[in-house]
């Protein structure tokens, strides 16, 4: 499946591209933070999923090599949950049914 989708290092050349994963990525970090309050999360975790143009996540995918904490993976499903669906596509997108996006987050001790 990700070998149909446009590659992340062309997309990033798209202004449209990067002001429309800025805004995906604080709103998941917004998210992230509300869901880990309470919780003693410490380690790294990287992530990747497809954004769908109506702006919904249809599949996410943990980098293997960065799997510190499960409760970490929780974490961030139900902030991706939370934080869905995007808005559509910009312009710049458009042409696109889907893009894929990758994010790191670091947990560390409060």
């Amino acid at each position: 499946i990700l070998a149909d989708l446009p590659k992340e290092e062309e997309l990033m050349k798209i202004p449209d591209y990067m002001d429309y994963y800025l805004s995906i990525r604080n709103r998941i970090k917004y998210f992230v933070y509300q869901n880990r309050s309470g919780l003693s999360l410490i380690g790294d975790v990287r992530f990747h999923f497809i954004v769908e143009n109506s702006g919904q996540v249809s599949q996410v995918f943990f980098d293997q090599s960065l799997r510190d904490n499960d409760q970490i993976e929780k974490v961030v499903l139900k902030s991706l949950k939370d934080a869905a669906p995007f808005s559509s596509f910009p312009e710049g997108l458009k042409k696109h049914e889907s893009v894929p996006m990758s994010m790191s987050i670091s947990f560390f001790s409060r």
